[in-house]
């Protein structure tokens, strides 16, 4: 899970190296779009529910566990799931959770990716079962869109949100940034936009 501090660090292209060296599924949180972009092949953010729930190890990677991240409790998160938590503020590591098979990083996002992509790259690490999760999740983000396609086609009155993003995208320069906030609007923009 990329989050804020990902973002404030520029850890760009130290976050992206270490996802394609070791194939990490990954998704962004509203504050961290924009770190890998949103239609790499690894971003599943269009099948968050499946990614996190089936997740047995989370690195979040300048992220916290609020209540965009459901405090990281099941049933959103797996009951077993641990987290290694990189994040350059000592007094956030573990705040939201207390398991001893956690870890714990105090760091800079940059810092910590670029060490942990090297020691990556001297690694052969291939797991059959990675593979086909990570397989499922394509699939799920590729059945969610379709879905999110569909709602944005429709001519309901009064618009839904999905329709009224889809108008937007269309109307918007690629490059722009686009802000938006507040439940439903920042739900349904992360997903369409």
């Amino acid at each position: 899970i990329i989050g804020k501090g990902a973002a404030y660090g520029r850890a760009e292209s130290a976050v992206k190296k270490l996802m394609e060296t070791w194939q990490l599924p990954f998704l962004p949180t509203p504050m961290g779009k924009g770190v890998v972009q949103d239609d790499h092949a690894l971003c599943v953010a269009a099948a968050r529910s499946k990614a996190i729930s089936q997740s047995d190890v989370v690195l979040l990677l300048g992220a916290r566990l609020n209540w965009i991240l459901h405090l990281g409790q099941p049933p959103r998160f797996n009951k077993d799931v641990r987290f290694v938590q990189v994040d350059v503020c000592a007094e956030e590591l573990g705040s939201n959770f207390n398991n001893p098979g956690n870890v714990l990083l105090n760091g800079h996002v940059l810092a910590v990716c670029r060490q942990l992509a090297e020691a990556a790259s001297s690694v052969s690490w291939s797991k059959p079962e990675h593979k086909a999760w990570l397989h499922q999740l394509r699939e799920k983000v590729s059945a969610n869109t379709t879905a999110t396609k569909a709602l944005e086609r429709l001519d309901d009155v009064p618009m839904n949100y999905y329709r009224v993003f889809a108008e937007i995208r269309r109307h918007v320069p690629e490059d722009w940034l686009v802000v938006s906030e507040g439940a439903n609007t920042m739900d349904v923009s992360r997903a369409t936009l």
